[in-house]
């Protein structure tokens, strides 16, 4: 079965909540998707703190590691502020990754260079964790207006 290989950036209350859920969805996933989706490798400022049970994953403080990796085909961001988050997703984008973040601030201030960074790439940008409860609406917005001229 192909799989989808994903990194995350951040390991902290939104990052670890995405690893856990991606476990614990993991078949649900494969159903519905078709693909097995893998966490290959994981952003963290401390490599030495210790963390729950995580295995066949690279845990690294060092985001050229991730950059490197050839095999990863989604970058999940959630790191607070602006930088270096902001700077991480051009580079993930710049590589030909699709990108997914939680990180309000930024997208705040980077979203529209994103976008537009990610349209001249040929990749997604997932921002809908942005916002929290809006989730639903923002999905049904930007579909019934893809067609509305």
């Amino acid at each position: 079965m192909p799989s989808i290989k994903v990194a995350i950036l951040g390991f902290g209350t939104v990052g670890e909540g995405v690893y856990r859920i991606l476990q614990e969805k993991r078949e649900e996933l494969k159903k519905s998707t078709g693909f097995t989706v893998d966490v290959v490798s994981i952003l963290v400022k401390d490599k030495m703190k210790k963390r729950t049970s995580i295995t066949d994953v690279q845990i690294t403080d060092d985001f050229r590691d991730i950059l490197n990796n050839p095999t990863i085909d989604i970058v999940f961001e959630a790191i607070v502020g602006e930088e270096p988050a902001y700077t991480y997703l051009s580079d993930a984008i710049e590589k030909g990754c699709h990108i997914i973040t939680a990180n309000k601030k930024m997208f705040a201030k980077h979203g529209p260079a994103l976008m537009k960074h990610a349209e001249f790439r040929n990749v997604q940008v997932g921002f809908e964790a942005t916002t929290a409860g809006g989730v639903p609406i923002i999905r049904t917005v930007t579909n019934l207006l893809a067609g509305d001229r």
